[in-house]
């Protein structure tokens, strides 16, 4: 007796990408918007076939007292159920001792929050961590040169993190490795403080490997930055970032769903092996206009052709499908 087993994995496969879309909303300024990062961010995302729907709320020069302030912030935010919003700071909002944050930015934060959360629970907030300026502020001791100023950056946006409970997207500590390692690419605008267009790219590898947990090494977004500087900047981030997840607080706080199944075919008698997780409810499609709620189910078709299989999985944050293809050969 003959069997056709077809092993579908949990892993990353393009018929899984075309089919969930991952909205994210950034709420910042230049830093942010500078050479148009969050659209190459979404370029380096569907170059790897994934559907990426992005939306920005930025302004040069504001901080968080400023988009807390704004009735299109809750405007936007309200817009839909977002599964990313990030929030980054004025260049030197997080530049400044604990006490001074405490009182400038640790309360127009929480209202940003509050709102996002009220909007859906189910939204993933990332700070977007900037980075120091090339030489710092000299005429300000705690971040008078460069290492200052990113380590004060740094400590300050993952204590923040850690009081609401946000991720932090490493972008300065990306951009400190990159000085270190490969010091002849220059990460700067000629102001010394705004990125270059490698800084900006430096961001989107970023957040890509951030957001979805896999690097953005070999994307195939287009650039005008040499191979081996696109390359460079991809490796760092994925180094910085990929099995460093608990430094960045970017441990899922909630189990997130995952996708997958084994598919037991003998003849038209098709058996599958339910493999997903963190699931309430199930629906299954056989191709032939057939449906199923159970775990596991069994079934039986009745012409022989090629057929359409769906798993589509749910809970109270959302729902995502895998498909895939058998064909019947043989009806007994």
């Amino acid at each position: 007796m003959r069997f056709i087993i077809i092993l579908t994995l949990i892993f990353q496969t393009s018929s899984l990408f075309s089919q969930v879309e991952t909205s994210v909303l950034f709420i910042g300024n230049s830093l942010t918007f500078s050479n148009n990062m969050p659209f190459k961010f979404k370029e380096i995302a569907e170059s790897f076939g994934r559907k990426v729907y992005v939306d920005t709320l930025v302004k040069r020069g504001m901080n968080l007292n400023y988009h807390s302030n704004q009735k299109r912030t809750y405007k936007k935010i309200k817009s839909r159920k977002w599964d990313f919003i990030v929030i980054q700071g004025q260049s030197t909002e997080f530049a400044k001792p604990a006490d001074v944050i405490n009182v400038n930015s640790k309360p127009y934060a929480k209202i940003l929050m509050d709102s996002i959360r009220k909007n859906s629970g189910c939204t993933k907030i990332l700070f977007y961590e900037t980075w120091g300026y090339k030489n710092g502020i000299d005429s300000l001791p705690l971040i008078s040169n460069y290492n200052l100023m990113q380590s004060v950056i740094e400590r300050e946006y993952l204590r923040l993190a850690d009081v609401f409970s946000t991720g932090v997207v490493p972008v300065g500590a990306v951009w400190r490795r990159i000085r270190d390692k490969h010091p002849a690419i220059n990460l700067y605008h000629e102001d010394l403080y705004h990125p270059s267009k490698e800084g900006s790219y430096l961001a989107a590898c970023a957040f890509y490997t951030s957001i979805f947990r896999v690097s953005a090494v070999n994307n195939t977004s287009k650039s005008t930055l040499p191979k081996d500087v696109r390359y460079g900047i991809e490796l760092i981030s994925a180094q910085v970032i990929l099995g460093h997840f608990d430094k960045w607080r970017l441990v899922p706080k909630s189990p997130e769903l995952k996708l997958g199944y084994d598919i037991l075919l003998q003849n038209n008698e098709l058996e599958i092996v339910n493999r997903a997780e963190n699931f309430n409810t199930i629906l299954w499609t056989f191709g032939d206009g057939l449906t199923s709620t159970k775990n596991s189910p069994k079934h039986t078709y009745k012409k022989i052709r090629t057929y359409t299989i769906n798993q589509k999985i749910m809970n109270k944050c959302g729902a995502k499908n895998l498909t895939r293809k058998i064909i019947v050969k043989n009806i007994p």
